[in-house]
């Protein structure tokens, strides 16, 4: 047990930056061992050599929800925003932007400073099965009903084949200004459209909760500006709660790339209606929520492995669930 991080959480208390509620909850359970506790203690006292108290924008602090990355033969520092949720929210389903076209995507946030510039992107990647040409539309922050970010897209990569399933696969970022991210950061309320050559879409329930956590903790990391403190430890907390009620195909979801994806639906369905009727069935569900959450996030960080995953574990799986024919 690290005392100086319960010192240092008293100091904030001290400050009147965290609630005397949250202070208690938090020490009373690092004390106590329990693990997560310690990422809402993370959350609250940095360690990084770049700290600053005053929060200088020029010195960027993020060290709990980013990870910071330095080239030393072109003095290039990058913060790349880490998703610490618990229940994949940093995948979004984005619904039918088309009759025939199913897509999914992500949404990542980079903080890049070099002694020339210094730029602030969203990253982006979108997946289907036929293309939405993202790069010929925008994407729009609305903020607290009043006004809009409109952010332009550049296109970094296209592919087709992606995973070997025939998808295509677009890649790119927006730029976004710091003060543009510090309005998004202090807004009540934020909704998120992007648009396309192929139509537009709307960021709603996890995907919408997600993009603002990106927002709010990336902010953090960049300024040192403690606004959202205590609304981003709540938002862990009760992500926690909520990843604890439901469950989910971890395997099936890292290999697809989104918890709602088709073949991620069918499994699912299967797994309630077919597998989990039967005694062997419910034991190797429990097993199976034992062991492969760790597999899992294994297979999220690495494309290869998704294919083998696809190849050799969900596409086979699938077929047996069709085969089967559960709904008869």
């Amino acid at each position: 047990m690290d005392l100086k991080k319960i010192k240092e959480i008293k100091r904030w208390l001290d400050d009147g930056l965290i609630t005397q509620e949250v202070f208690t909850d938090l020490k009373t359970r690092y004390i106590n061992g329990e693990d997560f506790a310690l990422i809402e203690l993370d959350a609250l006292v940095p360690e990084h050599p770049d700290i600053t108290e005053t929060g200088d924008s020029n010195k960027p602090v993020g060290v709990k929800y980013s990870k910071e990355e330095f080239d030393k033969f072109t003095n290039k520092k990058t913060l790349k925003w880490v998703n610490i949720l618990h229940n994949g929210k940093k995948h979004y389903r984005l619904g039918e932007t088309h009759e025939t076209i199913f897509h999914s995507g992500t949404y990542g946030l980079r903080y890049i400073k070099t002694p020339d510039f210094t730029s602030i992107l969203i990253d982006y990647e979108f997946y289907g099965n036929d293309w939405l040409f993202i790069r010929q539309g925008k994407l729009y922050i609305n903020l607290d009903d009043v006004d809009n970010i409109v952010l332009d897209p550049t296109e970094s990569n296209t592919e087709v084949g992606y995973l070997g399933t025939g998808w295509v696969y677009e890649v790119g970022y927006y730029n976004i200004s710091q003060d543009q991210l510090k309005k998004v950061a202090y807004s009540k309320k934020i909704e998120v459209r992007f648009t396309s050559g192929k139509g537009s879409g709307d960021l709603t329930g996890d995907g919408l909760e997600a993009f603002e956590f990106m927002i709010k903790s990336m902010y953090q990391d960049i300024t040192g500006d403690k606004q959202n403190l205590q609304w981003l430890i709540s938002e862990v907390r009760s992500n926690k709660t909520k990843s604890e009620s439901e469950s989910g195909c971890f395997i099936a979801t890292a290999a697809m790339g989104s918890y709602d994806h088709p073949l991620v639906l069918d499994l699912r369905f299967f797994r309630d209606n077919w597998l989990s009727e039967r005694s062997w069935g419910e034991s190797f569900i429990t097993n199976y929520y034992n062991y492969s959450p760790k597999y899992a996030s294994i297979i999220d960080q690495n494309k290869f492995l998704k294919l083998l995953s696809y190849i050799f574990i969900v596409k086979p799986l699938h077929i047996i669930s069709k085969l089967l024919d559960v709904n008869k």
